[in-house]
């Protein structure tokens, strides 16, 4: 794109419009729940990871750590309590009113990674782990729109996102298509 007055590649001109930059950008990434809630079930669990994931690199960029988001979110059980803590931070610096009980939903997320061992049909209690990636990701949202009232929900579902919610869904159908055939046949005598 054309930027003639070279606006968006020349540094601040004082400490204002640094921190005036800064307050704009959002502090986590932040899908709205009914998109978070869909791919999540969609992919499988999949999604969890990306969301650690990007959340990982907003701090990551934000504070200057020096952290590895890839491995953070490939292990998030392990650093779940890490990221909900930093979300509980920000929200009691900003004054948003809703605090995270990072340790509990740590916990909860951490547990929930196991039950995906117990036999059929009991697995499925194992969708558990979503109840702390969800709250969390309310409360970062609660952040994130107190840094910058006008930043934009991301309730978008992009080109990637309806290729992962129609292959999840077919995949989805053909187990329950299969589970329900499994069950219906040993009957039949």
């Amino acid at each position: 794109m054309n930027d003639p007055m070279g606006i968006r590649n020349r540094p601040p001109k004082n400490n204002l419009e640094s921190a005036v930059e800064r307050k704009r950008a959002p502090l986590f990434f932040t899908p709205s729940a009914t998109k978070l809630l869909v791919m999540t079930v969609v992919t499988f669990g999949m999604y969890n990871f990306y969301w650690f994931y990007k959340n990982w690199v907003y701090v990551k960029q934000r504070t200057a750590q020096s952290i590895m988001p890839f491995w953070r979110a490939l292990f998030s059980w392990l650093w779940a309590y890490s990221l909900f803590e930093e979300i509980n931070n920000s929200a009691v610096a900003y004054s948003v009113g809703q605090t995270l009980p990072a340790g509990s939903l740590a916990i909860l997320y951490f547990a929930s990674g196991f039950l995906w061992k117990l036999p059929d049909p009991h697995w499925l209690v194992g969708w558990v782990g979503l109840i702390p990636v969800l709250y969390a990701n309310s409360v970062a949202m609660a952040v994130n729109l107190r840094v910058d009232t006008s930043q934009p929900i991301n309730t978008r579902f992009s080109v990637v996102n309806c290729v992962a919610v129609f292959i999840g869904g077919v995949l989805w159908a053909l187990i329950f298509v299969g589970v329900v055939r499994f069950r219906t046949d040993h009957l039949i005598v």
